[in-house]
């Protein structure tokens, strides 16, 4: 196709293999619109090829974006770039794995540099972007069942995925993993117990949850029965089970509790110490109203430590205690209440102590094996919810099956497709080749032949141009372009205008007493201003006479208005005269103006060789002589009483009026004295 028939998109399309079969696809449109192929073959083929070419033109498309990324890639910083490199590696995992895997591998280099612990500018909400080129890195060595470096990279997938809490991406991981696991046959039974490791993970940290809670239950109870020994016991089960999950708020918290604890029991020493561990706890989580109220309840503790006192020694023989049913354990725990209470009503505390003491291991022998229900039935429980679990991993791993089943058969039809579409596509090629090369000769010379008649376009333009340029020097620019565009036959016409004469006084006298320089700095002044004037009232001056000239308002272009805009110009330029020559701008100058307006002849007046647009009659004339007349009446402004009919509003003041029989003509005219 000859460049002066494509666009700029037709031009970036031949960049690629496919532009260039929607070039040709043009260029047979092209054929056709200038009756080159009016054979039935040719519509047949043209219109087969585009719906192929609409076919693929979102492939097309796509290959362009990627092409522009890869080159915009070193461009590119930080998150950015590696968001890029993670859609790089996409696009080419199914097409050149070799280049996907080398995108892939920057992508992980530079998440692992970008996503550091020392990098606290970086934005962590998009830490997805790390997750994502460990995932696709560790796919495509999956695929090219390197299956130990594949197992690293998506265990730093799931890794991430857990840092973020997404448990869409760690399923995914996991089931990657899987998979890995299952394929490599070199270390099968290790790997196929990861996903009941991972499994087992949740269910045990679900128990652990649950087990805390059960202790934290029993120490309750032992709190509230008083039996502060074993609320102790079961309160550091819970905080040994928490040092596990990191939960430093409740740890200290409940160091609290067992310091109450020893204090009610009067264990200054070790009160002390689980004080004194709870306030390490809360300082470093910057908890101050619990330290506020640990260093008062440590103050009371050491204020009382040495006002304590010793109890007597006494031997008290223990009650049997029953190994039996819950029923014989309650009504020995009753016994022993009631004798702890009697001796208490006669105030021997130390045998009433030692009552409760034995009152107390009944309970907790009770509690024991309440306690030790509790955690059967819970075992019951974490068993059936891990069979559920592992019934929905079943599930999950079916539907994983089933559609990438169906991703490799929607695959494998695209490809099967874009095969058939490639050989119609060299057939069609090979007939448009043909009639490229047939027809290219007759293009050559159209596109020969077009560019001259571009290149004398473009010298006619430069020619007009320039003639307007250099015509508009010597006349207006309406009696410039008047002149380009009349033609011979159209001959003059009778137009109504206003014409105005305007005449320096004195100026023989002034020209005579400078040099050639100053008379004409002098005359650009003072015409320069005037020529402004009559333009910017629509007026065009028609000729130069060396003092004065003549302007026409309403030829070759009428603006309705003609009379009073030719009227309003002689006004402001007899103003701005008088002002000048007042202000020092000009030396003292006066002038004077006559003006008339009637029918005229207008038209280009000569020959071949030379014409000039000229504007004659009676009414050129008239004007001319009431100029003259400026001179008899001591005036600036002298106007005929046509121009006063046709003012569509008062003049500024009231003109004297003069009756007068002008030169050549028969009757006398009344002349209006304006300024």
């Amino acid at each position: 196709m000859p460049d002066f028939w494509a666009t700029d998109d037709d031009r970036n399309d031949q960049n690629t293999s496919f532009g260039k079969l929607i070039y040709f696809c043009k260029c047979l449109t092209i054929f056709r619109r200038h009756q080159i192929g009016d054979m039935p073959f040719k519509r047949i083929l043209l219109f087969l090829f585009s719906c192929f070419a609409l076919a693929l033109g979102g492939l097309e498309a796509q290959t362009t974006n990627i092409s522009q990324l890869e080159k915009a890639l070193n461009k590119l910083y930080g998150v950015e770039k590696i968001h890029a490199l993670n859609q790089l590696t996409a696009h080419y995992s199914e097409r050149d794995r070799k280049l996907a895997l080398k995108y892939g591998k920057q992508a992980a280099s530079l998440a692992e540099a970008v996503f550091s612990s020392e990098n606290v500018l970086v934005d962590q909400a998009k830490r997805v972007e790390k997750y994502t080129a460990h995932f696709q890195l560790g796919h495509l060595y999956f695929l090219q069942e390197k299956y130990d470096l594949a197992r690293k990279s998506v265990e730093k997938a799931y890794r991430e995925a857990d840092i973020m809490d997404d448990s869409v991406n760690r399923t995914s991981s996991e089931r990657l993993l899987t998979k890995i696991n299952a394929v490599d046959k070199r270390e099968g039974f290790l790997k196929s117990k990861w996903r009941n490791l991972a499994l087992k993970e949740k269910v045990s940290s679900a128990s652990t949850d649950l087990k805390i809670t059960s202790i934290l239950t029993l120490a309750k109870k032992y709190e509230q029965l008083k039996s502060y020994d074993k609320a102790i016991e079961h309160y550091q089960k819970a905080i040994n089970e928490l040092q596990n999950t990191g939960d430093a708020q409740r740890i200290a918290t409940l160091q609290t509790k067992v310091a109450a604890l020893y204090d009610s029991l009067g264990n200054a020493d070790q009160a002390t110490a689980f004080y004194e561990e709870a306030g390490s706890g809360f300082e470093k989580l910057n908890d101050t109203t619990a330290l506020m109220d640990l260093n008062e309840r440590l103050q009371a503790l050491i204020s009382t430590r040495d006002s304590s006192s010793q109890t007597r020694p006494l031997l008290v023989e223990r009650l049997p205690v029953t190994k039996g049913t819950d029923q014989e354990l309650l009504t020995s725990m009753d016994r022993l209440q009631k004798l702890s209470e009697e001796y208490e009503k006669k105030e021997d505390f130390s045998l009433s102590l030692q009552y409760y003491k034995q009152y107390q291991e009944l309970q907790q022998q009770l509690i024991a094996r309440q306690n030790q229900k509790q955690l059967d039935s819970l075992e019951l429980v974490n068993r059936a919810n891990e069979i559920i679990l592992l019934e929905q991993e079943n599930e999950l791993n079916a539907a994983e099956i089933k559609n990438q089943t169906a991703r490799i058969s929607r695959q494998q039809r695209f490809r099967n497709g874009l095969i058939l579409g490639t050989l119609i596509l060299f057939g069609l090629a090979g007939v448009f080749y043909w009639l490229f090369i047939t027809k290219r000769k007759a293009h050559q010379r159209l596109q020969v032949t077009y560019n001259h008649l571009d290149t004398t376009q473009k010298q006619l333009s430069e020619a007009e141009k320039k003639i307007k340029k250099l015509l508009g020097q010597q006349v207006s620019a309406d009696i410039a372009q008047a002149l380009i565009s009349d033609e011979p036959e159209r001959g003059n016409i009778h137009k109504f205008v206003c014409i105005l004469f305007l005449d320096i006084r004195d100026f023989t006298p002034f020209a005579s007493s400078r040099t050639p320089e100053e008379v004409i700095a002098y005359q650009n002044n003072v015409f320069g201003f005037m020529i402004e004037i009559i333009a910017r009232h629509h007026g065009v001056i028609n000729q130069f006479m060396g003092d004065g000239f003549m302007a026409t308002f309403g030829a070759p272009v009428s603006y309705e208005n003609d009379v009073q805009n030719a009227f309003a110009a002689a006004l402001e330029i007899v103003e701005e005269v008088n002002r000048k020559s007042e202000n020092g701008h000009i030396p003292p100058t006066k002038i004077g103006i006559g003006m008339h307006a009637g029918k005229v002849v207008a038209g280009n007046v000569g020959t071949e060789q030379r014409k000039q647009y000229s504007i004659t009659g009676t009414t050129v004339i008239t004007a001319a002589r009431i100029e003259q007349l400026n001179k008899r009446y001591a005036s600036q402004l002298l106007v005929s009483e046509s121009v006063i009919n046709h003012l569509n509003g008062a003049t500024p003041t009231t003109p004297e009026v003069f009756e007068t029989k002008l030169k050549g003509m028969d009757r006398p005219i009344k002349i209006f004295k304006v300024a």
